[in-house]
């Protein structure tokens, strides 16, 4: 939580306004003007925040200071409606 603290502090988001625009951008083919893109910007760390506040709680209550990602995803889904994919490995084999 000391990272979204010092995003706050600072006055930085966890994801920038630019890259918020670039996905606009490349996903749907529009632009977005600034109040929007920093209002998203500003949810986005209000998400990550509760997601990282409540994953920290989790660990707490089992005994650890590590963050599951499986606490992690279900805490997205539940609290946000997001699904957070597996991502593939690098050290992933191919056949």
């Amino acid at each position: 939580m000391s990272i979204l603290f010092f995003c706050r502090m600072s006055s930085h988001h966890a994801v920038t306004t630019d890259r918020i625009k670039t996905i606009v951008a490349e996903s749907f083919n529009d632009d977005i003007d600034e109040p929007t893109t920093e209002a998203i910007a500003e949810l986005m760390d209000k998400m990550l925040e509760s997601i990282v506040d409540w994953s920290v709680k989790v660990a707490d209550r089992k005994g650890t200071n590590v963050l599951d990602v499986d606490d992690v995803r279900f805490i997205a889904e539940q609290e946000w409606g997001v699904s957070l994919k597996d991502q593939p490995t690098t050290s992933s084999t191919r056949k």
